[in-house]
């Protein structure tokens, strides 16, 4: 994608562009996949726009302030702190480094695959997003818990939730979370797979998603 000089890479802005995206095309009837980030950016729209939302496949990902969770306030302060910001910028330590750690199987990114995400960016000048959104697990806090104060206006749709067991991002813990939050969604546990649920399955995540787009037709 296109990397702006003097874009911000903040999620509030990604979420007012996404937003305006699927207003400008006029979009109904959406069924909503999200990971990672994705799902804070994807979910605002959704808790703002429920009558818009028809399902939700969710992979790996949370909607909530963690900044209580060491957790995460750990890997936000290095990876987006002074030392991670200039790893990340004249390394490109995050798509080289941390993206790797995140397999459950780290023979499922081979070297081919991995070229494809360190070639988009193969210069200092457009790697901020990679040390912004660390950052912004903390940095967001305000915007997170405005987002999770709405999510109740996202509990009756139906919902799928695809979980990669060997993540070190997002665990048991906080699958659990989305279950309290959605008690009739369906859970498929990868026992083997990470944190890139979609790059790691890849088209065996077809029929997963497929079969629940079909027994949710009506």
């Amino acid at each position: 994608s296109d990397k702006p000089p003097g874009w911000t890479y903040r999620p509030v802005d990604h979420a007012r562009h996404i937003a305006h995206l699927i207003d400008t095309l006029a979009l109904r009837d959406l069924t909503l996949v999200v990971q990672d980030w994705g799902g804070p950016l994807g979910l605002w729209y959704a808790v703002h726009h429920p009558e818009r939302i028809r399902r939700l496949v969710i992979m790996n990902t949370w909607m909530w302030p963690v900044a209580q969770d060491w957790h995460f306030v750990g890997f936000s302060t290095l990876m987006g702190g002074p030392l991670g910001r200039l790893a990340c910028t004249y390394l490109n330590a995050f798509a080289r480094v941390v993206m790797p750690l995140g397999f459950g199987d780290r023979a499922r990114l081979t070297p081919d695959a991995h070229r494809h995400y360190l070639r988009p960016l193969d210069r200092p000048e457009v790697r901020k997003g990679t040390w912004v959104f660390p950052k912004e697990i903390v940095g967001s806090t305000v915007w997170l818990a405005r987002l999770w104060a709405r999510r109740h206006a996202i509990t009756d749709r139906p919902a799928l939730l695809v979980w990669g067991l060997k993540d070190l991002a997002f665990r048991e813990h906080e699958l659990r979370r989305w279950q309290a939050l959605l008690p009739h969604a369906e859970t498929q546990r990868l026992p083997t797979v990470g944190h890139y649920v979609q790059e790691e399955m890849g088209p065996a995540l077809v029929p997963i998603v497929h079969d629940f787009l079909r027994r949710t037709e009506s």
